[in-house]
């Protein structure tokens, strides 16, 4: 289904199918009643979420995203990376000498060996395999992006502003112009379920879709737990259809559908990595997963050779209440989104308690608020291996969850957004600007990348 309600476009890949709720509609019209698709919420409707007219042809909706696809993977291609920073030559090595598999990334290596495989043969290198992938999931994110915009807001303005804070943000973007990870994955990941999940607040997909998301997300990377307590609490989130409907037992029965799609995929991958890598023995993975020795390949790769690390884990408490640990933290984000910090920043300031008291009711900002919180402790928790400078990816994902978190705080005012407009502006143009300047530190070969340069210059080395 598109985010303008219809169905049928290919321009949401892997969405499952499901009820359109006109059968719910039709019996509330039988009933000489009107009922809207959001459903009441604590006595409201949610203020955010909506269905949009289905006016448009299907081939111009197609050409939308078709053409959001294509333009961002050639901007990302064109100004791709030629520095490279963090983990690369490790993930270079792990294809070049025939890994399959990492504990914290489990089907990563799988995903990325399939075509390396193929393709080795034909000249093409792990550097633009991994890269390919990169564009790929950039052009898909953006187009999941304007996808939960549009069903976020019919007012194509907003959309417009949301679309230049998402592309401005290097924390969002930085991964895709050809980073040698896996966090590109991670990303498309996260926007994939940020749009199910929403859609199925809307009452409009079954639990599912959100659930089998964030089942294929984890499988990417570990990291994804961070985002379980998320899925846990939608049923809760999902407004009640009708007045008689028993809630608790429709919220149960979602939640053990959600349970039932993320678990078992993911159960049966870790049987087959404990026969298949392990010798059957919990033991032997435990080991591994504690020493930090992912793989008996790996024990072979030396952080020193492959642009590894030393990883130390949490910080200790003392580390994280200092205060050059919270300035760090705090400096580090704002780079990653300074549009969101500053937008964020104007709007809480001219926002009044009712606003804040309505966001915090409003099912879409309960969503993003379950994935930022986690994640932010995540962020404030733990100790990048490399240092911010060379493991700046690690932390990016909050930019995703915090600039949606930004949006629909505005949204939910409810009032005229022309106060905003300077800092939209002023946002989005320093955000653009430090993010201008560190694709071209990166588009260069022979320099530091342009996160390492600003990082460093701020002192940030930790």
């Amino acid at each position: 289904m598109t985010a303008d309600g219809e169905y049928g476009s290919p321009a949401d890949p892997g969405e499952p199918p499901r009820s359109t709720g006109h059968a719910a509609s039709s019996k509330a019209a039988a009933g000489g009643e009107s009922k809207p698709l959001n459903g009441p919420m604590h006595g409201t409707e949610p203020a955010v979420l909506h269905e949009p007219a289905r006016a448009s042809a299907p081939v111009y909706r197609f050409a939308i995203y078709a053409v959001t696809f294509v333009v961002s993977v050639l901007v990302f291609w064109l100004l791709r990376e030629q520095s490279f920073s963090g983990d690369y030559g490790r993930w270079l090595g792990f294809l070049g000498r025939g890994m399959w598999y990492r504990l914290r990334e489990p089907v990563t290596l799988l995903i990325y060996r399939f075509p390396y495989t193929l393709l080795k043969p034909h000249g093409v290198s792990a550097i633009e395999i991994i890269a390919g992938f990169s564009y790929m999931c950039g052009g898909l994110s953006f187009c999941y992006i304007l996808a939960t915009l549009r069903m976020l807001t019919p007012d194509r303005r907003f959309q417009a502003l949301g679309m230049a804070v998402f592309a401005s943000s290097y924390g969002v973007v930085g991964i895709f112009f050809g980073h040698i990870e896996h966090y590109n994955l991670m990303s498309l990941g996260c926007f994939a379920y940020v749009y199910y999940a929403l859609r199925y607040v809307k009452v409009s997909i079954s639990i599912a879709a959100p659930a089998l998301a964030l089942g294929l997300l984890g499988m990417t990377h570990l990291m994804a737990a961070w985002m379980f307590p998320a899925l846990v609490i939608l049923p809760w989130l999902k407004p009640a259809e009708g007045p008689g409907e028993p809630n608790l037992r429709r919220r149960m029965k979602d939640l053990a559908l959600a349970l039932a799609v993320f678990g078992i995929p993911n159960i049966a991958m870790w049987v087959a990595i404990l026969v298949i890598y392990y010798d059957s023995s919990i033991y032997n993975l435990l080991e591994d997963a504690a020493t930090g020795r992912y793989t008996a390949l790996e024990h072979q790769m030396p952080g020193n050779a492959l642009g590894g690390g030393n990883r130390k884990g949490f910080w200790t408490l003392a580390e994280m209440l200092s205060w050059r640990h919270i300035r760090e933290v705090v400096v580090l984000v704002f780079i990653y989104s300074p549009a969101a910090f500053i937008l964020g920043i104007a709007t809480l300031a001219r926002s009044r308690r009712e606003d804040i008291r309505r966001f915090l009711s409003e099912p879409a900002a309960r969503l993003i608020l379950a994935l930022l919180i986690p994640y932010a402790v995540y962020v404030a928790t733990w100790e990048a291996g490399l240092g911010a400078a060379q493991d700046w990816d690690l932390f990016s994902h909050i930019a995703i969850f915090l600039i949606y978190a930004v949006l629909i705080l505005i949204l939910v005012r409810g009032r005229s957004q022309k106060s905003l407009i300077a800092f939209w502006a002023a946002g989005v143009a320093v955000s653009a600007i430090l993010s201008a300047y560190i694709v071209i530190e990166t588009h260069s070969p022979d320099s530091p990348t342009g996160m390492a340069v600003i990082l460093n210059a701020l002192g940030i080395t930790r």
